[in-house]
């Protein structure tokens, strides 16, 4: 899953990131990343597989990423236009006047609402002296902020431990392009003077305590590019005048606690590029005005309460790489068309209510690294086109209603690392893994599988699969069933009906859970039958051979067996017409 993530990475061109500068080693720190804190909010949200939690955090990881690299490609851009050019330039920069009164004035209120006395840096903010640009070689000037032409129009105070409010006076610092305030301590609301700032290309408030709307006053900022606001607890309806947002290549609005439906408008936003909705209480359906977003590369609206249909439609969203609509309720079929999305890495539709099979198209999703839909109501077989899927990471079915066999051809996935199989209705011989060397986590416990359908394998899947290989337990085998003998008769109890297990197995049956001694083959003969034969019983089949194997014991479905005293009825039967 990590794979898919940097895969998508090196796509986004909007961000104009190249692989060089992706490459850097940033330290979390650099990023504004805390990892204690997101591990300890993703287990408040329940996030317990392993394989999930680290892949949720890489993906926050690398959107922090993504940030601060354009936050300093920006920066530097600034700063470039912000020195002066020749000794002239030098000597007028000296002798200029200060910025605006009103843009200090909002300086000084962000400084007292903020608590800029207890930030980490609050180098330069001297509000004796002129605001001049932060010059990070030098370390002067006035933290945080760019001056072009006597105009504040950058500002960056992010993982600066601003602890308090956003004052209504940003409003005054009219000529920002960027704002950048996350991962801070920031709380209350959003001031609607917010929409005052019409120059502002990108404004990053994630990561605080912010709380009300998102005030409809942001529809304003008719030049924004990236409207972040991932990770506060903004409550109330995504705003449909965002709609006016049309240069808006990136909304993030994710970790929330946004209700209503999905604003339709937001399928008039034709430059967006990553959209991220997931983690609030939206409701409704996926408005069909969506599928217009044909430049979008990653779309997230995963952990809301979205219902109805996957439409087909979801076909002209060509430029997708990334589409995670997990845990929602979202019923019907996967559609078919979903199988032209030929960009796509990772598809994540787990926990849902999705019925039916696989569609056979998916084998055309040739880079597709993650596969994810457990938990829904998936039938049918897995579909043999899944070998196409030579680039397949993680594959995780579990929780659905498969049957039949595993395919034979899922061995040609010779870079999987996780298969998740296990709480389906699979059953037969387990094919021979051996081709999957990177093979991390293998779980097939849950199905109708038998000792002999993995004997042969076990002791090398055992070795191979250092991490996590889970065969046990099983369903009953055999199905529930009613015999009735009568008194003096006999009847034979048996388990394994088709005649499928291993001479390498021992048997125990019982009658009412309690041990039949001497009951130890795979058949139980009862003759001369009395009144008191009458139970239920059940078998346990064990491995004796290969102790490694103890941890699976196979049970058979319980036989009621009802004794009766049958009298024979001697004659013939008289029909009256």
């Amino acid at each position: 899953m990590m794979k898919s993530i940097y895969t998508l990475v090196f796509s986004i061109i909007s961000f104009c990131i190249t692989t060089t500068a992706f490459s850097q080693d940033f330290t979390d720190q650099e990023i504004g990343f805390d990892l204690g804190e997101v591990m300890n909010e993703l287990k408040e949200r329940g996030f317990s597989d392993s394989v999930s939690v680290k892949s949720e955090i890489e993906k926050m990881r690398v959107a922090n990423k993504i940030q601060y690299i354009e936050m300093k490609r920006i920066e530097s851009e600034l700063l470039q236009k912000s020195q002066p050019k020749n000794l002239l330039k030098v000597i007028s920069s000296e002798i200029s006047t200060d910025v605006s009164q009103s843009e200090k004035a909002a300086l000084k209120a962000l400084y007292d609402s903020a608590g800029g006395i207890n930030w980490i840096n609050n180098t330069g903010w001297d509000f004796s002296t002129p605001v001049t640009s932060w010059d990070p070689s030098t370390k002067t000037g006035w933290y945080g902020i760019i001056v072009i032409d006597k105009q504040i129009q950058y500002l960056n105070l992010y993982s600066n431990n601003l602890k308090g409010y956003i004052p209504e006076e940003i409003g005054m610092l009219k000529y920002l392009t960027s704002l950048y305030l996350q991962n801070n301590s920031l709380g209350g609301i959003i001031p609607s003077s917010i929409g005052e700032l019409t120059e502002l290309l990108n404004l990053g408030l994630q990561n605080n305590k912010l709380t009300g709307f998102i005030p409809e006053e942001i529809s304003q900022l008719t030049k924004l590019r990236n409207l972040i606001l991932t990770r506060n607890t903004l409550a109330g309806t995504i705003p449909r005048d965002i709609s006016n947002l049309t240069n808006l290549i990136n909304l993030w609005l994710n970790y929330n606690q946004l209700t209503g439906p999905l604003p339709l408008q937001i399928g008039n936003l034709s430059s967006l590029q990553f959209l991220d909705l997931g983690y609030n209480k939206l409701n409704g359906t996926i408005p069909p005005s969506f599928y217009n977003l044909t430049r979008l590369i990653t779309f997230y609206i995963e952990n809301n309460s979205l219902s109805g249909l996957l439409s087909s439609e979801i076909s002209k969203l060509v430029s997708l790489r990334d589409l995670r609509i997990s845990s929602n309720q979202l019923s019907g079929e996967i559609p078919a068309e979903m199988g032209q999305l030929s960009r796509l890495s990772t598809l994540d539709l787990r926990a849902n209510k999705l019925t039916g099979s696989i569609p056979p198209e998916i084998g055309q999703l040739r880079l597709l690294v993650s596969l994810i839909l457990y938990g829904n109501m998936l039938s049918g077989e897995i579909p043999t086109e899944i070998k196409q899927l030579g680039n397949l990471d993680v594959l995780w079915l579990h929780n659905n209603r498969f049957t039949g066999n595993i395919p034979s051809e899922i061995k040609g996935l010779v870079k999987l690392r996780y298969l998740y199989l296990y709480g389906n209705q699979l059953s037969g011989s387990i094919p021979d893994l051996s081709s999957l060397t990177l093979l991390k986590r293998l779980k097939i416990e849950s199905n109708k599988f038998r000792f002999i359908d993995f004997e042969n394998q076990f002791i090398s899947l055992k070795s191979r699969v250092t991490n996590d290989f889970t065969f046990s337990p099983q369903a009953r085998t055999d199905t529930v069933n009613t015999i009735t003998s009568a008194i003096g008769g006999s009847t034979t109890l048996t388990m394994y009906e088709d005649g499928r297990f291993t001479p390498d197995e021992t048997f125990q049956w019982y009658k009412n859970n309690f041990i039949i001694l001497g009951a130890t083959s795979r058949q139980y003969m009862l003759t001369n039958l009395k009144a008191s034969d009458s139970g239920v019983y059940t078998c346990k089949a064990y491995h004796t051979t290969n102790p490694d194997m103890s941890p699976l014991v196979l049970e058979r479905e319980p036989l009621t067996l009802n004794v009766i005293n049958c009298i024979p009825i001697v004659g013939s039967i008289k029909v009256i017409r």
